[in-house]
């Protein structure tokens, strides 16, 4: 029985709330708009030209001492792409080079699965005009490292 018939059609779900105390990343804006702007507002593995849709993706993540708030730890990411980024379901090697995930290779569905994910697959990522802004190697190896741990 999935979870929806369990209910009563004439249930309503109850809505409740709950506070929460959050720690706000106070540089996160400039370092997006940082980010953003070297990659020309683009997404840097799909081409999205839609700043709405786009994150600054951390290589080292923020929380690790060294994920500092430097373009050259920012790769922009639509936010299907930084997901699957931080799902470990891809990879950007230290070429600049997108390894999709095994797991994901093996699955079809449409053309979302099949062009905006698998087809990347071996493409390599479209870099920040100005080579001080492009991503660090050696961040981009660590996380590739983490991400063939998973993946």
């Amino acid at each position: 029985m999935q979870p929806s018939e369990a209910r009563e059609a004439t249930q309503p779900i109850e809505r409740r709330y709950s506070a929460i105390e959050a720690k706000v990343r106070l540089h996160q804006a400039e370092f997006r708009e940082l980010v953003l702007s070297a990659y020309g507002r683009r997404c840097s593995v799909s081409g999205l030209p839609i700043p709405e849709l786009l994150q600054a993706a951390h290589i080292i993540p923020d929380r690790d001492e060294r994920g500092q708030p430097e373009i050259t730890n920012g790769i922009c990411l639509s936010i299907l792409h930084h997901t699957a980024a931080d799902r470990n379901r891809l990879g950007i090697d230290p070429d600049g080079r997108i390894v999709i995930a095994d797991s994901v290779l093996r699955q079809h569905d449409g053309p979302t699965l099949e062009a905006g994910i698998k087809g990347l697959h071996g493409q390599k990522i479209r870099l920040p005009r100005h080579d001080g802004d492009r991503p660090n190697r050696d961040y981009l190896a660590e996380r590739f490292e983490a991400f063939r741990r998973v993946a």
